[in-house]
């Protein structure tokens, strides 16, 4: 093996040490609960990492049970994988994410396997990825980039963490070194669809990756283009499918977008530029909402909670897409609720 590898082998093995020393050392001081009269809350686990792990711990229980899997878990409305990555993990070491259901309290001590597992992953892909390097750039150039991915703090923390980012950069590391290793088989481009698809899984606004990846190869590529696009595009479509059929034996919907991309585009921009154009206020805006999508609802006999908001003066278009079943919801997110303002 050439001195410069074992030096990137060294630097690789330092980067991974360091990860799993974060690691603990997180554990140590945060896989705690902290419990107050009013509620209570885990360190770690919270926000968008409680929804991941919460969801996961339904679908394991489901599985328990023997529900098929594409019967399983919520609505999409936000990341596909995280949740059944820790699906997976919580059914293969039988562990439960809380120790009581009802007041669904965070159990501790029981983390550490899977966070390690986000080291593994990450610091492997780095590996494939310098040999796929060392066939384009001169080592020297190499070690500086594999120095970078491997010892970045702000890269690093991610791995000893439940957000969506480690493994994210993960499948993106992978998927570049497929790309590099100018292998232009058959096989090779399958695999580069499976895993843009996966990658997209992970987080919804990679299935852009797709546009630019395959001008890539329309270009560069001199053989047998359409034939090897066609390879990446069955990849792609296989794994993505796994997530249409999911939603349509769970919803009756056959989808791939999640809808916090529809309803999000709502938030930070609807709602936003309507009330500044129309000078109205929140209270105005939302009351103006609340009767388009209660027209709409009624006019395609669509059932509805009222109840759930009998007490609420602030009812919007989001409140009421909350109480209709997930059916209905993919049908609301697409329809055009048109309100005169």
């Amino acid at each position: 093996m050439p001195k410069s590898s074992k030096i990137v082998l060294l630097i690789i093995l330092f980067g991974f040490i360091l990860s799993v020393g974060l690691t603990l050392n997180n554990l140590k001081k945060y896989d705690k609960n902290i419990i107050t009269n009013d509620a209570h809350y885990h360190q770690m686990i919270k926000a968008d990492p409680y929804r991941y792990l919460s969801h996961g711990s339904e679908i394991k229980d489901q599985l328990k049970e023997g529900i098929n899997f594409f019967k399983t878990g919520r609505e999409h409305y936000t990341k596909y994988l995280p949740p059944r990555v820790m699906a997976a993990y919580y059914y293969f070491f039988d562990i439960d994410l809380f120790n009581n259901n009802k007041e669904k309290l965070v159990n501790t001590g029981i983390h550490f396997p899977y966070l390690l597992f986000q080291s593994i992953v990450y610091y492997f892909c780095i590996i494939l990825f310098y040999f796929s390097l060392l066939k384009i750039f001169k080592p020297v150039t190499a070690i500086f980039i594999i120095s970078f991915l491997s010892l970045e703090p702000t890269i690093m923390q991610y791995h000893s963490s439940f957000w969506s980012e480690s493994l994210f950069f993960s499948i993106q590391i992978l998927l570049i070194s497929l790309i590099l290793k100018k292998n232009y088989s058959n096989i090779n481009f399958f695999l580069i669809g499976v895993f843009l698809a996966v990658l997209s899984l992970q987080k919804d606004y990679a299935i852009f990756y797709f546009i630019p990846i395959i001008f890539y190869f329309y270009f560069i590529l001199n053989n047998s283009k359409l034939k090897k696009i066609f390879f990446l595009f069955i990849g792609f479509i296989l794994i993505q499918s796994v997530l249409g059929f999911n939603n349509y034996y769970r919803s009756g919907n056959f989808y791939i977008m999640t809808a916090d991309s529809k309803v999000n585009l709502h938030n930070d921009f609807v709602s936003k530029v309507i009330k500044k154009k129309f000078g109205i206020t929140d209270e105005q805006f939302n009351d103006i909402e609340k009767n388009a999508s209660l027209n709409w609802l009624r006019e395609n006999s669509i059932e509805y909670s009222e109840e759930k908001f009998a007490n609420s003066d602030n009812r919007g278009i989001l409140d009421y897409r909350n109480s209709i079943s997930e059916e209905d919801k993919v049908k609301y997110d697409n329809a055009d609720i048109s309100p005169i303002y």
